[in-house]
């Protein structure tokens, strides 16, 4: 997800029997359900746990009426650059660069383009066709449709 969707999660978005969090249409103007995996859900139900968030899933800050406030993007960038240099990368790594990455494993593990756009809330096919320039694709076996006509 785009990282101003993840600072706007709510709690009532998980639906862990689902094993899904419920992305409202922001910019690309579709509502989307992205998936958990089971190793995700038992982090978010440890954090919940421990931490006990209220309406966001990632508090920040305190408002000076003492209501919660969801995490900013700020925040991701703060986080992202105190991890990085703790792992000693000289990378330039960004919220996006996750995203992108995660969406580019997606496509070598073989999920079709389509289902892509649909995860990643892209609006045109065309958003989502750029990640097929990066991804380390199998050419598979190459062959002549009239090959397969008799098949």
């Amino acid at each position: 997800m785009r990282s101003y969707e993840l600072c706007a999660v709510k709690l009532s978005d998980l639906d862990f029997e689902r094993k899904t969090v419920f992305i409202p249409k922001k910019k690309g103007k579709i509502d989307r359900y992205v998936p958990l995996s089971p190793l995700l859900i038992r982090g978010l139900k440890k954090y919940i746990t421990t931490e006990n968030p209220q309406g966001h899933l990632f508090n920040s800050q305190v408002s000076k009426a003492g209501e919660s406030r969801g995490l900013t993007t700020n925040g991701i960038r703060w986080i992202i650059k105190e991890n990085r240099s703790k792992i000693g990368s000289s990378k330039q790594i960004t919220a996006h660069t996750l995203r992108h990455t995660f969406a580019t494993h997606l496509l070598e593990y073989g999920v079709d383009i389509v289902s892509l756009k649909e995860l990643l809330g892209h609006a045109h096919i065309e958003m989502t066709l750029t990640y097929l320039h990066v991804a380390n694709l199998p050419s598979g076996s190459k062959f002549s449709p009239l090959d397969k006509l008799y098949d």
